[in-house]
């Protein structure tokens, strides 16, 4: 897996987080225990500076750099954007049809 920066965020496929990670799940940490990561991340996310801080929140979420690309909104450190979900209508969607083929013969083969 090589060796992690401070504050590198990694996705894992699987249903827990490996020993010496923290879940980007908004946890409250304390400082006197997480002191080099409260070091690059400050009061960012949240928590009090005094004895606590937190990581960030990223559930239904997803990463991306603060920053302005062309033609984009400008996100800065620690900006929460966008909805979980978003609902389209037809007229959203490009048209676009979908061809079926069918066959009467019987199958000679257990896939298409």
């Amino acid at each position: 897996m090589g060796t992690p920066f401070i504050g590198e965020i990694r996705m894992f496929g699987f249903g827990r987080t490996p020993q010496g990670w923290q879940a980007c799940d908004g946890s409250l940490l304390q400082i006197s225990e997480y002191e080099p990561l409260y070091v690059l991340l400050g009061t960012a996310y949240g928590g009090n500076g005094s004895s606590t801080f937190a990581v960030p929140d990223l559930r239904g979420r997803l990463p991306i750099h603060q920053g302005q690309g062309p033609a984009l909104s400008n996100y800065v450190l620690a900006q929460s954007a966008g909805t979980e979900t978003v609902t389209l209508t037809s007229l959203q969607m490009p048209a676009h049809t979908h061809t079926a083929q069918a066959t009467t013969a019987a199958a000679t083969a257990p896939a298409p």
